[in-house]
């Protein structure tokens, strides 16, 4: 399967706070990212509509499978609509940890940031997740995260054949796939047995004779079946 695209962006506030740490956290995050799939970032820092209106279309035309939306300072969630417009993918939400309080004023107020976009995502009726971590700490969290993200993604890509069908009167042996393409992804290809009859008639002798000697190391009994039954079932089952 293809590497993952990532799209990464970080939203910061117009004044305030502290962007050049969010900034600096930023680089160090696409580093984090670059070890799992092949990061789509967009620089500077989006801060304006027209930042967003540019990484929107950064992110289309780079077919991202992923939008991953760092909060780097509280933006304004008029950024949100002009990100996401067409944009038919997920989002994960990352909120940055606040440095240690020493009395002044908030560095990052990220995860209030992240609580906005949820909110507006959720009003939408976008799927998005978060994550509230720092790329300078443990980040097994999104490891684990973009990875499942990866094999779900695959497997709405996967299509899986199906040799015949359930015995009469096993009904639990059955596959509802259009529940399986519903709710997971996989397609149902169905191979009717005939074609898989046909195709092991194709199978050369000496093919077929090296599948046997397998077949009979395997199996410590496979010498009190006939001959021609093993014969055809290592046709049958001939890559």
């Amino acid at each position: 399967m293809s590497v993952l695209q990532l799209g990464f962006v970080s939203l910061r506030a117009q004044f305030g706070f502290n962007p050049d740490e969010a900034g600096r956290l930023f680089e160090v995050s696409k580093k984090v990212l670059a070890d799992i799939g092949n990061v789509v970032p967009f620089d500077p820092m989006i801060m304006l509509k027209q930042d967003a209106i540019a990484a929107n279309e950064r992110m289309k035309s780079s077919r991202i499978d992923l939008l991953i939306m760092q909060i780097g300072t509280f933006p304004s969630g008029e950024l949100l609509p002009l990100l996401v417009k067409d944009l038919p993918v997920p989002v994960l939400l990352w909120a940055l940890p606040e440095p240690p309080f020493d009395g002044g004023a908030l560095q990052f107020n990220s995860l209030c940031g992240v609580h906005l976009m949820a909110s507006l995502l959720k009003r939408s009726h976008r799927p998005f997740d978060y994550v509230h971590l720092s790329p300078e700490g443990d980040t097994t969290e999104l490891s684990r995260y973009l990875k499942a993200f990866e094999v779900a993604r695959d497997l709405k890509k996967m299509r899986v054949g199906l040799v015949g069908s359930h015995t009469p009167g096993f009904d639990a042996m059955a596959v509802d796939a259009l529940s399986l393409k519903e709710k997971i992804g996989p397609e149902v290809v169905y191979i009717g047995l005939n074609e898989v009859f046909q195709g092991a008639e194709t199978v050369s002798k000496s093919h077929r004779e090296t599948l046997m000697q397998q077949i009979g190391r395997q199996f410590h009994n496979a010498g009190e079946l006939p001959t021609e039954k093993i014969d055809k079932f290592a046709k049958t089952y001939a890559p």
